[in-house]
């Protein structure tokens, strides 16, 4: 017989906080090291590969909103 699934309940900012935290949006900027960038693309699980960029790639972008100005040039040096 399958156990009762239990419902967590929480306030639309607790909602909000958790959602940008996970997304590392949210607190303390990590050092824009290749440790850094592991972690936040962990955390992401994919960043989408896009070729067309105005100001930058959107994937630069990306990384950049987490990690700051290095992480476009740590994320290329993976390749």
């Amino acid at each position: 017989m399958p156990t009762p699934q239990r419902y967590l309940t929480i306030s639309q900012v607790d909602a909000r906080r958790l959602a940008l935290s996970r997304q590392h949006l949210a607190g303390p900027r990590p050092p824009a090291d290749a440790t850094s960038l592991r972690t936040v693309l962990r955390a992401l699980r994919y960043v989408q590969l896009d070729p067309v960029n105005v100001v930058a790639p959107s994937h630069e972008l990306v990384l950049w909103s987490r990690l700051g100005p290095r992480a476009g040039s740590l994320f290329s040096g993976l390749w």
